[in-house]
């Protein structure tokens, strides 16, 4: 079953499957290599802001359970710059992460706007199977939620 998440996770990484509103960027070049989209390699990945800065990296991906296929979540570790008090984490919406290369995504916001966007825990996470909070979390990062276009 993981090889399966997994295949699918590359494929719709590959192939931008993600349904939601598709602004992730790929060169032509990246593109023809879809291994480099896996997400072992995704994990890891510079995260940056508007300007081009690096605030953080991706943790880890969350796929949907309710949506096989869907990729949910990038979970993102912000880094000291943004002054984000503990463990904390951003669960930012795949689809609002514009990729440029396998190892660095932008998500088109201002660094106060990130500051400010929900956060959780790394010790306590949230249900991310709730419809309600993560269609909040979509609509915070300027996201449609996928699962309610699809009806």
């Amino acid at each position: 079953m993981k090889k399966v998440a997994a295949l699918l996770l590359t494929l719709a990484v590959a192939f931008g499957l993600t349904l939601g509103r598709a602004s992730t960027v790929i060169s032509k070049d990246w593109a023809k290599n879809s291994a480099e989209f896996r997400a072992s390699k995704i994990r890891g990945a510079d995260v940056r802001d508007e300007n081009g800065k690096k605030f953080g990296e991706i943790r880890d991906l969350v796929l949907d359970p309710q949506m096989p296929g869907h990729i949910l979540f990038a979970i993102v570790k912000p880094g000291r710059s943004l002054e984000f008090s503990g463990d904390r984490l951003l669960a930012i919406p795949f689809s609002a992460l514009a990729a440029r290369d396998p190892d660095n995504y932008v998500l088109h916001m201002s660094r106060d706007m990130i500051r400010k966007a929900p956060s959780f825990d790394e010790d306590h996470w949230p249900d991310l199977r709730d419809r309600s909070w993560s269609a909040d979390v979509y609509r915070y990062f300027g996201q449609n939620p996928y699962w309610t276009e699809m009806r």
